[in-house]
């Protein structure tokens, strides 16, 4: 079973004050092993030379938003199976409807409470463990 204090996460977001917060707040829920990637064309190739457990991804970013990447990593038969969960600024259904194609393993609005992270973190270790 993979604890929190084990967890490798990948965060992924364009704007560095984003990182540092969710470093941060990972960090404050016990998980030390984070790296991060501004856009999604530098998260696939961390993905590929990075054991990661799971991915904080913000869906809209320069060059390769979070949704291309995300399909990238779905059709990726060695990430595939890599834990994902989409943190971003948009609510509406349409778009979460989008996104949630894709087979993600959470879905959450930012700003994003360290308690909403954590829950979120915890369902994900139960489907892992």
């Amino acid at each position: 079973m993979t604890s929190r204090g084990r967890l490798r996460v990948l965060v992924v977001d364009d704007q560095k004050s984003m990182r540092d917060l969710m470093r941060l707040s990972l960090r404050n829920l016990g998980i030390d092993n984070c790296i991060v990637a501004e856009d999604g064309v530098e998260a696939l190739g961390k993905l590929k030379t990075h054991a990661v457990d799971l991915v904080l991804l913000d869906a809209e970013m320069p060059r390769m938003g979070g949704v291309e990447m995300l399909a990238a990593v779905r059709a990726d038969a060695t990430l595939a199976k890599v834990s994902v969960i989409v943190v971003t600024g948009r609510a509406d259904a349409d778009f979460v409807r989008s996104v949630a194609q894709h087979r993600i393993d959470g879905y959450l609005v930012k700003p994003v409470s360290a308690a909403a992270l954590g829950a979120r973190i915890e369902a994900v270790l139960r489907k892992i463990a």
